[in-house]
């Protein structure tokens, strides 16, 4: 067998829907993680801490 009659892949010009829906919520859980990350960052700039409950949310948020 040689190089020249190996045939070339197909070239693929879309992902398939199952990627699409995957990277879909791999992006919702990050902007769902921003979110909460910012509100920390808010808290802390006002009062140099954050609130228990915005800590606690963007742990879970990580854990997912």
């Amino acid at each position: 067998m040689d190089i020249a009659s190996i045939a070339a892949a197909p070239e693929i010009k879309a992902a398939p829907d199952r990627i699409e829906d995957a990277f879909d919520g791999f992006m919702g859980a990050f902007e769902a993680f921003k979110d909460a990350n910012d509100r920390r960052l808010d808290e802390i700039e006002k009062k140099l801490t954050s609130d228990v409950v915005t800590r606690c949310g963007s742990s879970a948020i990580l854990e997912l």
